[in-house]
């Protein structure tokens, strides 16, 4: 190659790595840009959008969603909550009281004519106050995943007295034992209502008054649903469903659940002529109750079926008792070991009676092929 040549490659070629070089490290414009510099990290909201309760008492005033940080014991009341559209998440700590009869451990504050809707509370445990958790006009609520225990007065209460409406709500997978008075109590006296509420998977036990009361006295306990509980080893009813004054306790279900041990009735349904109608008890296991396994005293139009009833304690014990003016459906039940194992008044309709030992009989007509057949053992 000619010397002349060859230094204008070697020129071209210092010349493209000098491009190259200065392309792969040139800084850009050292300028910063105008405006305020944007965040570039979460913030503690954006990262747990929660508030924490760490002390008691605690008022929830706003909508939103609420957490406790630690196991929390107080004097008083525990939280209260005056708003709509709220949760709290005891994250499976405890709140714990003194047992002072007027102070509650989660109490919803709605009112006649400001009701507190969509409300959530679940995940924990909440012991030792005169009311474990008590709503008051609330509506469309859940309580979920919750274990109350050894309260002074109730473990929990749906209040839609004087005109109020504790209405739509749901109790589920909650435990509640060694209240004073009722494991859970329904009260919609004086024009209140308590329709319409769910409770199911629950255990209410070992409460020294009834596992669960509902009582309207001038109001309304209707259309509410009780589903695969257990009501055990409760000192009075097991179940007792009651309307006086006027007031009505109508198509309310229980079924599917096991109600045992208590020490009276072990569902008890009472009410003053046509104030307790439309109820269906269905495929219970009612054992070892006092008196009588089911009472239907007044009230009427009502369902028992697909009941086993068995073990009922007492010298004149009866497994399902229906009132001589009650003009209930009696039928498909078993009863076993009973004094008198069914007491059905006349105006009631019921399956035949099935007494024989062995196998049914097969012959068209008879009583052992009938659809509708009561057992007595």
């Amino acid at each position: 190659m000619k010397t002349a040549t060859k230094n204008r490659f070697v020129s071209s070629l210092v010349a493209l790595v000098a491009g190259v070089a200065a392309g792969a490290f040139a800084q850009g414009s050292l300028t910063p840009p105008e405006g305020t510099p944007l965040p570039t990290m979460k913030t503690l909201a954006q990262i747990e959008p929660r508030t924490p309760i760490s002390e008691l008492p605690y008022a929830i005033t706003t909508p939103g969603s609420y957490y406790l940080t630690t196991n929390l014991v107080t004097q008083y009341s525990g939280i209260s909550i005056s708003a709509s559209d709220v949760t709290v998440d005891l994250m499976g700590f405890s709140i714990a009281g003194d047992r002072g009869p007027s102070d509650t451990g989660v109490y919803v504050d709605g009112k006649t004519n400001a009701p507190c809707c969509n409300i959530v509370v679940r995940n924990g445990v909440v012991k030792n106050f005169g009311y474990g958790l008590q709503l008051a006009n609330a509506q469309n609520s859940l309580l979920e995943y919750l274990t109350v225990s050894d309260s002074e007065r109730m473990g929990i209460q749906l209040d839609g007295s004087y005109g109020g409406d504790c209405s739509g709500n749901r109790i589920a997978n909650c435990r509640v034992s060694g209240s004073v008075y009722s494991g859970l109590g329904f009260f919609a006296n004086y024009a209140g209502k308590c329709d319409d509420n769910s409770i199911s998977d629950c255990t209410f036990r070992k409460n020294a008054g009834e596992g669960v009361g509902m009582y309207a006295g001038s109001g309304q306990c209707n259309q509410n649903g009780f589903r695969n509980c257990m009501i055990q080893d409760n000192v009075s009813y097991g179940i007792i469903v009651q309307a006086l004054s006027g007031g009505s306790c109508c198509g309310n279900v229980i079924e599917m659940c096991n109600i045992s041990g208590n020490a009276n009735y072990g569902i008890h349904l009472y009410g003053e002529s046509s104030t307790v109608v439309g109820n269906r008890i269905s495929q219970c296991t009612l054992y070892n109750n006092t008196s009588c396994g089911i009472r239907q005293y007044y009230g009427g139009a009502s369902q028992i079926n697909g009941n086993l009833v068995s073990g009922t304690r007492g010298a004149s014990s009866c497994g399902i008792y229906v009132y001589s003016q009650s003009p209930n459906l009696v039928v498909q039940n078993t009863c076993v070991g009973q004094t008198n194992n069914y007491d059905i008044g006349s105006v009631a309709t019921y399956g035949p009676i099935v007494t024989a030992s062995g196998a049914l009989s097969t012959t068209n007509g008879a009583a052992g092929l009938s659809p509708w057949a009561n057992f007595s053992r």
